[in-house]
């Protein structure tokens, strides 16, 4: 068995260049976005978007994305069309509207979250009458045309897949005399983000499976044994953090892959509750996560508890859906995630040790922020 697992990693290791060559263009060496930590932030797309969406903006194609990405769905507009573009204009994602031709499109943008509160049906409501008229058309944009979980007040709503987005983005830059490099490099990084973290790329995922197919034994064995590491490595960091009475963790709370600690201050903002009532069956309102993910990334995520919820505490929701600029959860929701950050690790073990307690300080700088009294 020793032998044959030796065998399958000298294979996997003299195949790397050729493999390394098949992954080159989706590796992205440096991506600004990635750098950033926007990738993960569903509200920094809708920017990012409703700034590609204006014509009159400073990227350089003018017009040329937007005719493009409406004319996929179907609307026709006029070579030198002009849209007003709204970002959270009556809580709406954003907006395009033109006055000339009589025309009003409304996106939802839902990479992670789903709709709530019949805020599709609101927002329809609101926009018939406001722009009674006008040709309207609404767009619920996921990354793989998922369809709104209320049916009911879907009614109008049409999907729209961030595929779309980014075949129609880089056919506009394709197309365009960009005279910035900058933004040149900015488009590229962007299109590059969208294809391998939020679009399933399908030669991506031809690729990998090929790949997994001929050196799945290698794989498994690297996999395994990398999360064992990362593992240790989250533990030791999280028991120390602990003796230091900078969190409150408990190892017999952890997974193979999952960490869980609280900290004293939000302990304090979100005192336990005398019954394990929490969505999680436990006592406590919240709760921080270590996640060791698929690809041995590693994420930290902040969910509050939608069960046992004191006065305090929906209140403290409200707030927190207010400062972090996200929607705040549905009537009757049994977790709520306001906060993620992930770190893609490299393989050198110090390394990972210091990024990952980098990533948990920022966590920390997050409930500063978040407790301010």
């Amino acid at each position: 068995m020793a032998t044959d697992n030796i065998s399958a990693l000298e294979n996997f290791e003299r195949d790397m260049n050729i493999i390394t060559e098949k992954l080159n263009p989706y590796l992205d060496q440096v991506n600004i976005f990635s750098v950033l930590g926007l990738t993960n932030t569903e509200i920094r797309h809708s920017y990012m978007l409703a700034w590609l969406l204006d014509s009159g903006a400073n990227h350089g194609l003018g017009n040329c994305f937007v005719r493009k990405l409406l004319k996929s769905v179907g609307i026709k507009t006029d070579e030198d069309v002009n849209f007003s573009v709204y970002r959270e204009f009556a809580h709406i994602d954003i907006m395009l509207v033109s006055e000339k031709e009589n025309k009003v499109v409304v996106i939802e943008n839902k990479i992670w979250t789903d709709d709530h509160d019949e805020q599709l049906k609101k927002y329809h409501r609101f926009i018939a009458k406001k722009y009674n008229g006008f040709e309207q058309r609404y767009f619920y944009l996921t990354p793989d045309k998922r369809t709104p979980t209320d049916k009911e007040s879907a009614a109008g709503w049409e999907i729209l897949s961030y595929r779309e987005v980014v075949n129609c983005l880089q056919k506009a830059v394709k197309e365009t005399k960009l005279e910035s490099k900058e933004v040149k490099l900015l488009l590229n990084n962007y299109i590059n983000i969208l294809r391998r973290d939020i679009v399933k790329d399908d030669k991506l995922i031809d690729l990998c499976n090929e790949i997994y197919a001929k050196y799945h034994k290698a794989i498994d064995l690297i996999n395994e044994y990398r999360i064992q590491s990362i593992s240790g490595i989250i533990e030791k960091i999280l028991h120390d953090l602990n003796k230091e009475k900078t969190i409150i963790y408990n190892s017999k709370s952890k997974s193979k892959t999952t960490f869980s600690f609280y900290t004293y201050r939000m302990d304090k903002k979100l005192p336990p509750l005398d019954k394990n009532d929490s969505s999680w069956k436990t006592n406590r309102l919240y709760v921080y996560e270590v996640n060791i993910l698929p690809n041995n990334n590693v994420r930290v995520i902040f969910s509050l508890s939608g069960e046992g919820l004191t006065n305090s505490a929906k209140n403290f929701i409200k707030e927190t859906a207010k400062i972090t600029e996200t929607k705040e959860p549905k009537k009757g929701f049994k977790y709520y995630t306001p906060k993620t950050e992930v770190l893609e690790l490299e393989t050198n073990e110090k390394d990972v040790e210091n990024k990952i307690k980098g990533l948990i300080c920022k966590i920390f700088d997050w409930e500063n922020e978040l407790i301010t009294d």
